[in-house]
């Protein structure tokens, strides 16, 4: 399962993602479909652990992690 509620995330003063949120049951398969720009790597790589996020929450990304809204 992988669950993901508003994320967020910054490089430098770009904003490229604004609460992304994602729930994927167990045994599920989907698709992340969008523009070039609109964050489809950068929220695959945060939750593989390659990138960390501003904010929100993650169940299922390495590592599983809290990043309390600032």
């Amino acid at each position: 399962m992988i669950s993901i509620t508003d994320l967020w995330k910054s490089f430098g003063s770009s904003t490229v993602l604004r609460g992304a949120s994602l729930n994927v049951p167990a045994g599920q398969v989907s698709v992340l479909l969008g523009g070039s720009g609109s964050g489809k790597s950068t929220l695959l790589r945060m939750k593989n652990g390659l990138e960390t996020f501003d904010r929100g929450h993650g169940i299922g990304c390495v590592p599983e992690a809290h990043i309390p809204n600032a």
